[in-house]
């Protein structure tokens, strides 16, 4: 499979290297990537299952990479006390014991969200008179494609491919209202064939990569203490905290758009919704090490 892909990317950083006590590192990384394949062999939308929808024109499926990171940001720093064993002040007796040899670092990542995809997963019977349930109005669905066969190429019932994408209504909001619950508006989204966006060819036009999920911030901290027992044995002790601020990223919500129309309701069912964290909670815990 070819594949066709472009990345701009732009960077700066700070650099301290260590002395008198201190040293840190800030990076700052833009970056920009398209390309026509997200997975393995040529995948569309990430996973080798769902395949370039249209591989005769290939550039319909350029969108954002799926590990697309447009902003990063990563800052780390150590720091020791000027008091304690070799240092300036507070080198010897009791008092060294006791505020010598004290030292911090934390860790720090920002970044901005991964780019995910939607795909169309909704039943392709439209309602009728006499078909009430299960099915979807004709402005949601289309008559051509199935589930499994989107733009109907391998005829009625075909599984040619098992990924479709869907197509985006004109001017509507895909952030109404965001929420846990409604991450994206599903309802922005019908069947890659609805004569609702075209003639009902059954190639979806969502962009790719449009859609983005929670941006990532993580900080890690460290406290560590130095305890010299003689010139070459110690003791080092430290209180470590894994996401210290128990900042809770959320993952990537439901992408399958699955409408179910019944009762005079459209259910979408966990489209769009978000049901479980991308980030490990705070993680706490102590540490004391001989060294010798």
């Amino acid at each position: 499979c070819l594949s066709d892909w472009s990345s701009d990317v732009c960077s700066s950083d700070l650099n301290k290297r260590f002395s008198h006590g201190v040293q840190t590192l800030a990076a700052f990384t833009w970056s920009k990537c398209l390309a026509n394949s997200n997975g393995d062999y040529g995948a569309e939308n990430g996973s080798e299952g769902a395949p370039v929808e249209y591989y005769f024109n290939q550039s319909l499926a350029k969108g954002a990479c799926a590990f697309d990171i447009p902003l990063l940001f990563n800052w780390s720093t150590v720091y020791e006390l000027p008091f304690g064993h070799g240092k300036r002040w507070a080198n010897r007796g009791w008092l060294s014991q006791v505020v010598g040899d004290w030292g911090t670092n934390f860790s720090l990542l920002a970044r901005s969200g991964q780019a995910f995809n939607p795909s169309w997963g909704g039943v392709s019977n439209e309602c009728t008179t006499m078909l009430t349930a299960n099915c979807v109005p004709q402005s949601i669905g289309g008559l051509a494609p199935t589930s499994t066969d989107p733009a109907n190429l391998s005829n009625s019932g075909g599984t040619l491919t098992g990924y479709s994408r869907p197509s985006l209504l004109s001017g509507c909001n895909l952030y109404q209202n965001q929420s846990i619950t409604q991450w994206f508006n599903p309802s922005c989204f019908v069947s890659p064939s609805s004569l609702s966006v075209g003639p009902g060819y059954g190639f979806g036009n969502a962009p790719i990569g449009n859609l983005r999920s929670m941006r990532f911030i993580n900080m890690d901290i460290a406290l560590v203490k130095k305890i010299f027992l003689t010139e070459t044995k110690r003791l080092e002790f430290r209180a470590e905290g894994f996401n210290v601020f128990n900042h809770q990223v959320l993952a990537v919500p439901g992408t399958s758009i699955a409408p179910s129309f019944s009762s005079g309701a459209i259910s979408y069912g966990t489209a769009g919704a978000i049901t479980n964290i991308a980030s490990t909670p705070r993680q706490l815990q102590l540490a004391l090490k001989f060294m010798f």
